[in-house]
Protein backbone atom coordinates (compact mmCIF):
# COMPACT_ATOMS: atom_id res chain seq x y z
CA UNK A 1 0.00 0.00 0.00
CA UNK A 2 1.46 3.18 -0.99
CA UNK A 3 2.11 6.24 2.03
CA UNK A 4 -0.93 8.60 1.49
CA UNK A 5 2.24 10.95 1.35
CA UNK A 6 4.30 10.13 -1.51
CA UNK A 7 5.65 12.03 -4.74
CA UNK A 8 2.80 10.25 -6.70
CA UNK A 9 0.34 12.19 -4.05
CA UNK A 10 1.68 15.65 -4.07
CA UNK A 11 -1.37 17.04 -6.13
CA UNK A 12 -3.03 15.98 -2.90
CA UNK A 13 -1.17 18.18 -0.75
CA UNK A 14 -0.03 20.80 -3.65
CA UNK A 15 3.52 21.65 -4.03
CA UNK A 16 3.96 24.73 -2.39
CA UNK A 17 4.15 23.42 0.86
CA UNK A 18 7.57 23.18 1.57
CA UNK A 19 7.91 19.49 2.38
CA UNK A 20 11.00 17.28 1.10
CA UNK A 21 10.81 14.86 -1.37
CA UNK A 22 8.19 17.19 -3.90
CA UNK A 23 8.07 20.49 -3.24
CA UNK A 24 10.66 23.24 -3.13
CA UNK A 25 11.31 25.38 -0.26
CA UNK A 26 11.80 28.65 -2.51
CA UNK A 27 8.61 27.86 -4.39
CA UNK A 28 6.87 27.91 -0.89
CA UNK A 29 8.40 30.68 0.49
CA UNK A 30 7.66 33.01 -1.92
CA UNK A 31 4.07 31.40 -2.10
CA UNK A 32 3.82 32.04 1.71
CA UNK A 33 5.08 35.70 0.77
CA UNK A 34 2.34 36.57 -1.22
CA UNK A 35 -0.45 34.94 0.77
CA UNK A 36 1.00 37.28 3.72
CA UNK A 37 0.59 40.49 1.31
CA UNK A 38 -2.92 40.46 -0.24
CA UNK A 39 -3.69 40.11 3.72
CA UNK A 40 -1.48 42.86 4.67
CA UNK A 41 -2.86 44.68 2.42
CA UNK A 42 -6.59 43.95 2.77
CA UNK A 43 -9.13 45.56 4.67
CA UNK A 44 -8.71 42.46 7.60
CA UNK A 45 -5.22 43.17 8.01
CA UNK A 46 -5.90 45.35 11.31
CA UNK A 47 -7.16 42.80 12.62
CA UNK A 48 -5.36 39.85 11.60
CA UNK A 49 -3.04 37.26 13.85
CA UNK A 50 -1.68 34.66 11.01
CA UNK A 51 0.45 31.74 12.49
CA UNK A 52 2.66 29.89 10.43
CA UNK A 53 4.44 26.63 11.77
CA UNK A 54 6.77 24.82 9.88
CA UNK A 55 5.47 21.28 11.26
CA UNK A 56 7.86 19.35 12.09
CA UNK A 57 10.47 20.26 9.49
CA UNK A 58 12.80 16.80 10.03
CA UNK A 59 12.71 17.74 13.91
CA UNK A 60 16.53 17.07 13.16
CA UNK A 61 17.78 20.34 13.38
CA UNK A 62 16.17 20.39 17.76
CA UNK A 63 19.20 20.04 19.92
CA UNK A 64 16.89 19.06 23.18
CA UNK A 65 14.64 16.47 23.65
CA UNK A 66 11.04 17.44 22.89
CA UNK A 67 9.09 17.71 26.46
CA UNK A 68 6.46 14.95 27.01
CA UNK A 69 2.84 15.80 28.00
CA UNK A 70 0.93 12.69 26.91
CA UNK A 71 1.12 10.37 24.75
CA UNK A 72 0.38 12.76 21.96
CA UNK A 73 3.59 14.65 22.42
CA UNK A 74 3.97 17.90 22.00
CA UNK A 75 6.71 16.33 20.14
CA UNK A 76 9.41 17.99 18.04
CA UNK A 77 10.05 21.49 18.91
CA UNK A 78 8.64 23.70 15.52
CA UNK A 79 9.93 27.09 14.72
CA UNK A 80 6.95 29.43 14.39
CA UNK A 81 6.20 32.68 13.53
CA UNK A 82 3.41 35.27 13.85
CA UNK A 83 2.55 38.26 11.60
CA UNK A 84 0.43 40.65 12.67
CA UNK A 85 -0.02 44.30 13.83
CA UNK A 86 -0.13 42.32 17.38
CA UNK A 87 2.57 41.00 16.98
CA UNK A 88 5.61 42.26 19.93
CA UNK A 89 8.17 44.06 17.25
CA UNK A 90 11.50 42.51 17.51
CA UNK A 91 10.38 40.20 20.17
CA UNK A 92 11.14 36.59 20.14
CA UNK A 93 9.33 34.19 22.92
CA UNK A 94 10.93 31.45 24.72
CA UNK A 95 8.01 29.71 25.79
CA UNK A 96 7.18 26.66 24.98
CA UNK A 97 4.30 25.94 23.48
CA UNK A 98 2.40 23.18 21.40
CA UNK A 99 -0.05 23.56 18.56
CA UNK A 100 -2.89 23.66 20.87
CA UNK A 101 -1.41 26.79 21.78
CA UNK A 102 -3.32 28.04 18.70
CA UNK A 103 -6.77 27.10 19.33
CA UNK A 104 -5.84 27.92 23.39
CA UNK A 105 -5.99 31.78 21.72
CA UNK A 106 -8.57 31.89 19.92
CA UNK A 107 -10.22 30.65 23.32
CA UNK A 108 -8.74 32.78 25.15
CA UNK A 109 -9.53 35.72 22.83
CA UNK A 110 -12.90 35.19 22.05
CA UNK A 111 -13.63 33.87 25.50
CA UNK A 112 -15.08 30.33 23.97
CA UNK A 113 -14.60 27.52 26.27
CA UNK A 114 -11.64 24.88 25.89
CA UNK A 115 -12.72 21.53 23.99
CA UNK A 116 -10.74 19.37 25.96
CA UNK A 117 -8.32 18.40 28.60
CA UNK A 118 -5.10 19.91 25.93
CA UNK A 119 -6.15 23.43 24.99
CA UNK A 120 -7.63 23.84 28.70
CA UNK A 121 -4.41 23.45 30.27
CA UNK A 122 -2.40 24.52 27.23
CA UNK A 123 -0.83 28.27 26.96
CA UNK A 124 -1.87 30.79 24.88
CA UNK A 125 0.72 32.77 22.82
CA UNK A 126 -0.46 36.00 24.04
CA UNK A 127 2.87 36.52 25.64
CA UNK A 128 4.55 37.36 21.96
CA UNK A 129 0.92 39.28 21.36
CA UNK A 130 -0.14 43.23 22.73
CA UNK A 131 -3.39 44.30 22.02
CA UNK A 132 -3.18 47.38 23.16
CA UNK A 133 -3.25 48.83 20.06
CA UNK A 134 -0.23 50.69 20.27
CA UNK A 135 1.53 48.23 17.30
CA UNK A 136 -1.27 49.03 15.23
CA UNK A 137 -0.58 52.76 15.41
CA UNK A 138 3.25 52.41 14.67
CA UNK A 139 2.38 49.95 11.56
CA UNK A 140 5.02 50.18 9.24
CA UNK A 141 3.79 47.58 6.38
CA UNK A 142 6.35 45.71 4.23
CA UNK A 143 4.34 45.00 1.23
CA UNK A 144 3.50 47.60 -1.54
CA UNK A 145 0.77 47.68 -3.80
CA UNK A 146 0.88 45.96 -7.07
CA UNK A 147 1.15 49.18 -9.60
CA UNK A 148 -2.31 48.98 -11.79
CA UNK A 149 -1.52 48.66 -15.42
Amino acid sequence: MASPISRTSSSSFGTKNEHPGYANVLAGDSHLGQLLCKIELSQYWSKSIVIVTFDENGGYWDHVPPPQIDRWGPGMRVPTVIISPFAKKGFIDHTTYDTTAILKLIETRYGLPPLGKRDKNSKDLTAALDFSGANIADDKRVCKPEPKS
